[in-house]
């Protein structure tokens, strides 16, 4: 089992590679040659990886919330239920 301080180093590095995974397609978007009217694939293009950015900006706020309510001692054995449904999500 790891330590506390492993824990808190997983949170960091899991927020920020959410962060830059963000920060990183935002840039491929400013990068990118073709708009949404160029036909399909950019549809398709945009469609999916905008998608999977939003699905990555919630989970990074949702872990950034988790790790705000581990530092600040919230988690009990009765009442982690914000750290589940960010596992689930």
């Amino acid at each position: 089992m790891g330590s506390y301080r492993d824990t808190i180093d997983g949170f960091i590095f899991t927020i920020f590679l959410g962060f830059f995974f963000i920060f990183l397609q935002g840039l491929e978007y400013y990068e990118s040659t073709f708009n949404l009217q160029d036909g399909i694939y950019p549809s398709v293009f945009f469609l999916l990886t905008g998608l999977h950015g939003c699905h990555v900006i919630i989970g990074a706020f949702f872990l950034f919330f988790c790790f705000w309510s581990l530092l600040a001692n919230h988690f009990l054995t009765n009442h982690y239920l914000r750290f589940v449904f960010a596992i689930w999500y």
